[in-house]
């Protein structure tokens, strides 16, 4: 996990206010089972209404940061987030769908 006033959200290029890496697997198309980790990202404008992030989000809106004084807070909050963040899965159709919107220009 990173925290940091440096980290960029690549949705958005906006302020985040950390970074995750959690395990991931994905359904393939010819049904085998892809496993690995992704980089997940805590944005104040992407996740904004999403319940996966609404207790870590309120917290940095009262707290500036994670720090000796509050990580004890902030602890299971980022636990709780991560967990769920980690509960997404993703298949091929999926992935074919959303590539399908990329080269439409359908993604912003």
């Amino acid at each position: 996990m990173t925290v940091g006033a440096a980290l960029d959200c690549p949705l958005c290029l906006g302020p985040a206010y950390l970074t995750a890496r959690v395990p991931y697997s994905m359904t393939l198309s010819h049904g085998g089972t892809a496993h690995g980790h992704r980089t997940v990202v805590l944005c104040p404008g992407c996740d904004r209404g999403t319940s996966s992030a609404a207790g870590l989000l309120a917290f940095f809106a009262v707290r500036e940061r994670i720090d000796h004084t509050n990580f004890r807070e902030a602890a299971p909050l980022v636990q709780e987030w991560v967990q769920r963040c980690a509960e997404v899965t993703y298949s091929g159709v999926d992935l074919d769908g959303e590539v399908e919107e990329w080269a439409a220009g359908l993604m912003d």
